[in-house]
């Protein structure tokens, strides 16, 4: 099937163009991947919200905007999470969540589409993009893709945790958010 072909029956078949999307938390996940005295380590966030304005006829016209509560964070056992919570790192108590807002939506090819906006991260704001991945299930979508970010940008892991030898400075986000027009989520 050519790219056009495949583009246009996922336009054809989503039946919310232009509405507002909710994210179902369910069918949703956000890790990440770091390295650690040279090996990989997983985590995942586990509380987000989402607020999604999405019409793939015009996806200029779009917006995101995603909070990251790390308060929710697992890294992969009860220290390191406790840690986290830490000024060193995300420092909760001051900075009680983390956001995403898109100042700009383009599209690509094969449901693909570049998603530019800026970043904040325990006080601090820098741009970031992402190749989001958009996939039709019936009336839902599925926004699957992942970047990068450089933690000691955002002050994350300050002190003894700044030694990048130690703790990898380049951390790999990954998600995959399943979207549902606004009004079937709430009926769940």
């Amino acid at each position: 099937m050519t790219h056009w072909l495949m583009a246009f029956l996922l336009l054809a078949s989503f039946p919310v163009a232009g509405a507002n999307l909710a994210l179902d938390p369910t069918k949703s996940r956000v890790g990440f991947t770091y390295q650690q005295m040279g090996s990989s380590v997983e985590g995942e966030f586990k509380r987000y919200t989402a607020n999604v304005q999405f019409d793939p006829a015009h996806p200029e016209a779009g917006h995101v905007v995603f909070r990251i509560y790390p308060a929710g964070t697992d890294a992969g056992n009860a220290d390191a999470n406790n840690e986290l919570l830490l000024p060193a790192f995300f420092d909760v108590r001051r900075f009680p969540e983390a956001m995403f807002e898109s100042t700009r939506i383009q599209a690509l090819a094969n449901g693909r589409y570049d998603v530019t906006g800026k970043l904040t991260l325990k006080g601090v704001t820098r741009p970031m993009s992402t190749t989001a991945q958009v996939k039709a299930y019936g009336s839902a979508l599925q926004l699957m893709g992942e970047f990068h970010l450089k933690r000691l940008d955002f002050g994350i892991g300050s002190g003894i945790w700044s030694d990048d030898s130690v703790l990898g400075n380049d951390v790999r986000v990954s998600y995959s958010l399943r979207l549902l027009p606004a009004l079937a989520s709430k009926k769940k």
